[in-house]
């Protein structure tokens, strides 16, 4: 493959040659809008055109007709007679007003101003519209950026304007030579939206859609793209819970959750396919849209109930073709993390505990000498386990582009590297990514689009897991580990015993095993055009396919070891040599899964204006299959741990699941179909739907229908408001209501009747051979129907003086019905399980809003940007089955989604007396235990009837970010700020199918282990009564292990999320080593943090048994392109 791109890089580098006289078209109309025409062009050539709507008006009608004309012909043509003048510069056409004066210096004037025009980057200014707003004078510059102005006055006024580049003023206060710096213009004014299926400009976008180019992406460190675009999108609500090489990206909401059944992710869209993007390499995208209401989101129907993720990756652009290289090098840590107990404080507090229990210390002051001082035994040692489990990560990453672009063909091609070597030894992660995209115009009226997108990754990591949820994983080990053992003994690995398996850190990452995880990723598209005038003007039609295939391959061979294991009691410290909790067998399991994806797309566009009036619609069919199976099988019992094949096991692992395989097919088809009405770019009206179907429903429940309507009105362009406030560029209201559906909670075939194996033992014997039984597993349910959703959505955009600000608010009332929810306890036990598992009751409505506002100007040759948004979002449970049994005070109508409940703690008791004089749930309470609320006020204290609503969901329900940015001559600067608001998690981590219990962040030597620093210092004891939290103790005390407020952590932060800055190198330097532009930069994520609790990073997860932190990211880059 590898090969094959660099043989087509080389043959369009040499082939192409881009010049604007080779671009022929034909174009014939009549009394057309100037405006009109100009987009027309832009269809049939590609090229990008740039102009203020202002200077538009007051044009007069085009009338032309051409056939097989250069683009300046047409342009000479269509600008015949019109104060109007254009610019071409690579592939973008700019209009601007004419000049009245040639550009050419005039001299010999007595009282006349000269200067110099540069922009911010320091290069010469040609062709800038220089006008005296007093005496009416217009001139422009010359090539070297100079000008002169004759006949100046004090006093008089001075712009200074060019497309592409702020407008300037000037008050002319003496005669002296000047220098007028422009600032690039962030703001385009005929800016294109990225919409289901097509672009609309964004004056004429009707819903509610964000969308972030590729420029605002990157700037931050390279790393996983959900993180990247973490607070760049108002309505995007995501949350980090880990910092795992390869398993390190955000979970993201659009308006956060809806429902309690079906899954809360957005659909995603990638270059009009349904595709994950989470390991799409930042560097091809070109941009990413949010839609947020039903009016954006109704093409997709199905499942775009929680809204849709739109990602378009980068295509050519430049005429002449050129090459890029990028690398970045990043160092990383742990933003937050706990200091646990080293082996003489470890002593110290153990032996404490077990004195408040009445015990004798069980470390002499002889052994506690040996932790501090050494041991020449070697048996006693100081070690932190944490410390040693981390380190610093290094992550790199690489990336080469070449693009170009002329009348006929446009190309991007582009291969990326990126590896995380993570702070953790033995857990890595290394990716590839590859992208073409090449756009041919076959003829006049016909255009093709190739995609292509491939990525390989390999993930390594020791045999024991590092998820949060599982039981032994490293990072449990690294915090049970004692500390007062040395890292070895007697040649082997220390380890130490819990109320769990044995525990040995360094062991368990070097000595282990490994776990390998290989994915192969391959994507393709292929995209008709086709304009059909000769049937109407304004028609044209598409067909798109699409193959994705995706094939992984796990394997994880666990290797038995022996370690020594250290003993401490009253007579001293011994060891035991024995197995590792990995056991004495060797163990080699592997499983692989392979999908192919297609998908196919046919549609028909029109669009057209008839004097004021602009109408365009869309039909579209659309359907796609994906097609998968799995396998996997473990063994055990390989003699030769040198080859880890199945060849060489002996046997099956005992038990269920050593074996297993399934395959899948999954349909869908949907119609769409979508039209927008437009009059006098005043009045906005678009009608969109999709009519879907879905497998997983009966025939007669399949198909449903998902419309949206949506209105816009633009108050901006009516006289009277223009008239009065003129400072006002843009103001646009727009509202819009629609029908979203989501069958993702639905189990496929659960309207069928489904049968399963009765027992895995024969359960009858027939003609004297014992035979399997099946049952009835669940019952049929034909009238299973859809999750649906109505979403009413109101905003309001603004664009004041000349676009030096701008803002746009949201608010939107989200209503889920139809949720499944299960049924168990709702028939009597008589009726044998004879009725359908889930139904459709239940329902829940959410409501919020964002607000983003956005400032841009320039100081001299400072070119700098505020951006700051917010997004809140609330909700509620409307009608939901809770257990017969549940108390009043805990039914979750009326509630939020994702509250915790439990205890609420009162404080500490400060005695022994007033401990037991209070309820208990186990009894013998003592001084320093927490005293809970008797919530039902019944004098007794029970969990099952004496729990309240405590805390809010892991997910924030308020988040916002405020972001500066700025130019100075070569210097480029960037800082986000990032805050999150309501949000809680627990301390006491909650246990699947357990529930919360201790943890150790919440009770010292938990599970026989280490404890927290921040723990012990704040436990209560006899001389520390004002302690914060429970008495200290070396053994488990049942009362402080329940769920309760005492443990409910607030989530709330701010936090530095990125920082950038970097450096352009000049151009006539760098054109000197061959380039064409040279750029360093240094940049951070996740800086700095402000929380309530220091220990933890804010977005950490309910934690159980520990998780591989959020990282710190340092990273240093450069950018070069040729």
């Amino acid at each position: 493959m590898m090969k094959l791109t660099v043989f087509l890089v080389v043959s369009f580098c040499l082939n192409v040659q881009a010049t604007v006289t080779a671009q022929r078209l034909s174009l014939h109309v009549n009394k057309q809008p100037i405006k009109e025409v100009l987009l027309e062009i832009k269809s049939k050539t590609g090229y990008d055109f740039l102009f203020n709507h202002n200077i538009l008006k007051g044009a007069k009608p085009v009338t032309i007709d051409l056939k097989n004309a250069s683009l300046r012909e047409v342009l000479d043509a269509c600008l015949k007679g019109q104060a109007l003048d254009y610019e071409i510069e690579e592939s973008t056409v700019l209009i601007k007003r004419s000049t009245s004066h040639p550009t050419s210096i005039e001299v010999g004037q007595s009282r006349s101003l000269k200067g110099r025009i540069s922009s911010s980057s320091g290069e010469s200014l040609a062709d800038v519209t220089v006008r005296n707003l007093t005496s009416g004078f217009v001139t422009a510059s010359n090539q070297d950026g100079w000008f002169e102005i004759p006949e100046v006055n004090i006093k008089d006024e001075i712009s200074f304007s060019r497309i592409g580049y702020a407008p300037y003023k000037i008050t002319v206060a003496n005669y002296n030579e000047i220098h007028i710096v422009l600032s690039p213009e962030d703001q385009d004014l005929d800016e294109v939206v990225v919409v289901g299926y097509g672009t609309q400009r964004r004056e004429s976008v009707t819903g509610s859609v964000a969308q972030i180019n590729s420029k605002e992406i990157m700037r931050a460190p390279v790393g996983n793209i959900t993180n990247m675009i973490t607070g760049k999108l108002p309505g995007l609500i995501s949350r980090q819970g880990g910092g795992e090489p390869g398993n390190d990206q955000s979970t993201m909401y659009i308006r956060g959750a809806s429902s309690f059944a079906s899954s809360n992710a957005p659909v995603v869209i990638v270059d009009g396919v349904r595709r994950s993007f989470t390991q799409i390499d930042p560097e091809e995208i070109e941009s990413i849209s949010i839609l947020k209401d039903a009016s954006a989101a109704a093409v997709y129907g199905l499942q775009a109930a929680a809204g849709v993720i739109l990602v378009t990756t980068k295509k050519g652009r430049s005429l002449k073709p050129s090459v890029r290289f990028n690398h970045s090098s990043q160092l990383t840590e742990n933003t937050m993390f706990p200091e646990f107990l080293n082996g003489p404080e470890y002593a110290y507090w153990y032996n404490k505990a077990r004195m408040i229990n009445g015990k004798e210390p069980l470390f002499s002051n002889t052994d506690i000498r040996k932790i501090i001082e050494g041991d020449p035994e070697g048996k006693w040692g100081n070690t932190n386990w944490v410390d040693e489990l981390f380190r610093i990560g290094r992550t790199s990453h690489s990336g080469v582009s070449v693009e170009g672009k002329n009348d006929k063909i446009s190309y991007y091609f582009y291969g990326g590297y990126y590896n995380q070597d993570g702070n953790v030894k033995n857990i890595n992660f290394d990716r590839y990514n590859l992208r073409s995209n090449v756009e041919i115009r076959a003829t006049d009226n016909l255009k093709v689009q190739i995609g292509v997108g491939g990525r390989k990754s390999q993930k390594v990591a020791p045999t024991f897991s590092t998820e949060k949820n599982t039981w032994n994983n490293v990072f449990q080990q690294a915090m049970r580990a004692h500390p007062y053992l040395p890292k070895e003994y007697d040649g082997y690995p220390v380890g130490n015993i819990t109320n769990g398996p044995v525990v040995s850190p360094i062991s368990a990452l070097e000595d282990s095993g490994f776990r390998r995880n290989y994915n192969d990723n391959f994507q393709s598209n292929l995209r008709l055009d086709f304009d059909m005038p000769f049937i109407t003007k304004g028609l044209s039609s598409f067909v798109m396919g699409s193959y994705d295939y995706l094939g992984s391959y796990a394997k994880a061979f666990q290797t038995p070891y022996l370690i020594a294991q250290g003993i401490v009691d009253q007579t001293g410290l011994k060891y035991q040599i024995r197995d590792s909790s990995v056991g004495s067998q060797t163990k080699l399991a592997e499983n692989m899964s392979r999908s192919g994806e297609t998908s196919l797309q046919g549609a028909l566009n029109y669009n057209r204006t008839f004097g004021q009036h602009t109408f365009s619609g869309l039909v579209l069919y659309e359907q796609f299959q994906t097609i998968g199976n799995k396998f996997s099988i473990s063994t055990q019992g390989l003699d030769f741990t040198e080859l880890p094949e199945l060849d060489f096991a002996s046997e099956l692992t005992p038990g269920d699941g050593a074996f297993s395989g399934s395959s899948s097919i999954v349909p869908s088809a949907g119609l769409v179909g979508r039209l927008n009405y437009d009059y006098a770019a005043k009045y906005l009206l678009e009608i969109s739907g999709r009519y879907d179907a879905s497998y997983k429903f009966s025939k007669d429940r399949r198909w449903a229908l998902f419309p949206a309507v949506s209105v816009g009105w633009r108050i901006s362009e009516e006289d009277f408001f223009r008239n009065a406030l003129p400072f006002v560029n843009n103001l646009k209201l727009r509202g819009s209501v629609g029908k979203l559906g989501n069958d993702s909670g639905v189990k496929a075939y659960t309207f069928l009747s489904t049968m399963a194996i009765a027992s895995d033992d024969p359960s009858v014997v027939i003609g004297g051979v014992p035979q399997n039984a099946y049952k009835t597993s669940a019952l049929n349910n034909p009238d299973l129907s859809w999750e649906t959703v109505n979403i009413y959505n109101v905003g309001l955009e603004a664009n004041l003086w000349n676009n030096l600000l701008g803002f746009e608010i949201d608010a939107f009332y989200k209503v889920t019905d139809n949720i499944l929810e299960t049924q168990g306890g709702t028939f009597a036990p008589s009726m044998g399980g004879y009725f359908p598992s889930v139904i459709n009751t239940g329902k829940t409505d959410n409501r919020g809003f964002e607000f983003g506002i956005n400032h841009h100007h320039h100081v001299g040759a400072f070119n700098y940007g505020v951006q700051f948004n917010m997004s809140y979002y609330k909700n509620r449970y409307l009608s939901v089955r809770d257990s017969p049994n549940t108390p009043d005070h805990l039914k979750r109508n009326g509630r939020p989604l994702g509250e915790k409940h439990g205890l609420v703690a009162l404080g500490l008791f400060q005695t022994d007396e007033e401990a037991q004089n209070w309820p208990s749930i186990f009894g013998g309470n003592k001084a320093g235990d927490i005293k809970y609320l008797d919530v039902n006020g019944d004098g007794k204290l029970t969990y099952a009837d004496d729990r309240m609503w405590i805390g809010h969901s892991n997910m924030p329900q308020l988040l916002s970010a405020l972001t500066f940015f700025g130019e100075y001559k070569g210097f480029d600067f960037s800082v986000m700020l990032q805050g999150a608001a309501q949000a809680e998690y627990a301390l006491s981590g909650y246990y699947p199918e357990i529930g919360y219990d201790n943890t150790e962040f919440t009770t010292a030597f938990f599970q026989l282990g280490n404890a927290p620093k921040y723990l012990v210092e704040n436990m209560w004891t006899p001389e520390n009564r004002d302690a914060k939290y429970p008495r200290l103790s070396d053994i488990k005390v049942q009362n402080n292990k329940w769920a309760s407020t005492m443990w409910i952590v607030d989530g709330s932060y701010l936090r530095v999320k990125t920082a950038q800055v970097g450096y352009n190198f000049s151009k006539s330097w760098v054109k000197r080593l061959g380039m064409q532009n040279l750029r360093l930069n240094v940049s951070g994520a996740n800086l700095f943090t402000w929380t309530e609790f220091k220990y933890l990073d804010p977005e950490a997860p309910d934690v159980s048994n520990g998780f591989y932190p959020q990282q710190r990211v340092y990273s240093l880059g450069v950018d070069v392109k040729f």
